[in-house]
């Protein structure tokens, strides 16, 4: 399992409360940056974590350039 943390990431906004929005996604790389567009655009979540899958497309590669925390298994396990 590979995690990037992007802690300092734009998506954060410094409140007290932690929102965290999980994303499961598996071969998602076409639509995983728009769902994380929106996600970010919400003042209420101080932070996006996308599980990827064990995607054999580049999903973690688009979540971790839109600037989220991206936890990547090797192998899917549903």
């Amino acid at each position: 399992m590979e995690y990037a943390n992007t802690s300092n990431s734009k998506h954060l906004n410094g409140k007290d409360r932690a929102i965290v929005a999980i994303i499961p996604a598996h071969n998602e790389f076409d639509r995983v940056g728009k769902v994380i567009g929106i996600l970010i655009k919400m003042p209420i979540i101080n932070r996006i974590v996308v599980v990827d899958d064990g995607s054999s497309d580049n999903t973690s590669l688009a979540a971790a350039s839109a600037g989220v925390d991206v936890i990547r298994l090797e192998k899917n396990l549903g």
